[in-house]
């Protein structure tokens, strides 16, 4: 996922509470939901996951004016999502 990809912020009462993007090939391509967990470092919790087993399918990437977003894979199968959220 890069900013190629198109993505907007579904916010509430200013506060960013949810993503909506396009598919990706590297997540089946298929449209889904996906957990969004907020991290304090993404690439240290990237590092933390692949310690513990699980798979990077999308390496971190800055999204301009989201954070810095990577998605996993834990070694059961389940897919989710970190970010790091932008300074305010």
């Amino acid at each position: 996922m890069g900013t190629e990809q198109p993505f907007r912020v579904l916010q509430v009462d200013g506060r960013p509470v949810a993503g909506v993007r396009e598919p990706v090939p590297q997540m089946g391509g298929q449209p889904q939901w996906s957990v969004v967990f907020s991290v304090a470092n993404t690439d240290e919790t990237v590092a933390s996951a692949q310690e513990l087993r699980g798979e990077v399918l999308i390496e971190p990437v800055d999204l301009p004016e989201i954070g810095r977003i990577a998605v996993l894979r834990d070694p059961v199968g389940a897919t989710f999502q970190v970010i790091q959220p932008p300074p305010e």
